[in-house]
């Protein structure tokens, strides 16, 4: 599939910009640099997810299968913190792993907060 127009993307900034609304996520800011067009959307759920998968790398669980749909209110509050779920593919690495393979033949590190500086 093809990525979209510059003329479509410029809209939908313009568009992004105009609303504000509890249910659409905001746009916070727009640039561009070298002929791309970069926006930035709020995302407060990102954060929350990301610690989850850290917990779970911590203690040699993969998840295998984040999705949207994995991504759970805990409640029907709109500020309700998000909780993970959809842990049907997930697998317990053997001790002492600190890397997992994929179907590709790739090795990825575990994200654990021992490894990586996240901020959080």
């Amino acid at each position: 599939m093809a990525g979209l127009a510059k003329a479509d993307l410029k809209r939908e900034a313009t568009i992004c910009h105009m609303l504000k609304h509890p249910h659409i996520v905001e746009l916070l800011e727009t640039y561009s640099s070298e002929g791309m067009l970069y926006m930035v959307f709020e995302y407060h759920y990102l954060r929350q997810i990301l610690e989850a998968l850290r917990y779970c790398h911590e203690n040699d669980i993969i998840h295998r299968d984040v999705r949207p749909a994995c991504a759970l209110l805990a409640t029907a509050d709109n500020s309700a913190p998000v909780k993970l779920g959809g842990f049907g593919s997930a697998v317990q690495l053997p001790n002492g792993r600190d890397s997992v393979e994929t179907h590709d033949s790739k090795s990825y590190p575990l994200m654990t907060e021992n490894k990586y500086e996240t901020g959080f």
